[in-house]
């Protein structure tokens, strides 16, 4: 009777990275997106942090650019996270072509710690978060029933 109680809490700090990117727009002529991607290959091949990536996507590209920070891989798209699962820490990718853009991106930090940190975080704002619309769902539809009878009443 004396024994704690232990939670296992999963190790999620794979989950988490911490990113940068420059977005390039897609050129009008389909025909020349190979030349292009390998023009924007030449300019970020030599990139050696996330600083100098920030200040290239100033230069460069679509002004979209920008360091992002803490991200769930799980929420970026598929491409993305197949790239980037690749990169080691401070290597820019190879030219990522999405339907809106032409994207590199970079590994900005690899602390497994607040990674850690950050995807429970995550995860708790999540199951708040879907909690709370459940209840308001079932608040909503109880008030709905109410009313409908009610107005059958009458």
């Amino acid at each position: 009777m004396n024994d704690k109680r232990e939670f296992k809490v999963p190790d999620l700090s794979d989950s988490v990275t911490d990113i940068s990117f420059i977005s390039f727009d897609l050129p009008i002529n389909k025909n020349k997106v190979d030349i292009v991607t390998e023009n924007i290959f030449q300019i970020t091949k030599n990139l050696k942090s996330c600083d100098e990536m920030t200040n290239l996507s100033k230069e460069y590209g679509n002004k979209k650019g920008k360091y992002i920070g803490k991200v769930l891989l799980k929420k970026l798209p598929n491409y993305f996270i197949e790239e980037i699962k690749k990169l080691n820490l401070y290597q820019p990718s190879k030219p990522i072509i999405a339907d809106d853009g032409i994207y590199v991106t970079m590994i900005c930090d690899n602390n497994k710690k607040l990674n850690q940190e950050y995807a429970i975080k995550e995860m708790i704002k999540n199951n708040i978060r879907t909690r709370s619309t459940k209840t308001l769902r079932e608040r909503y539809l109880l008030d709905l029933n109410r009313k409908a009878l009610i107005d059958v009443r009458i």
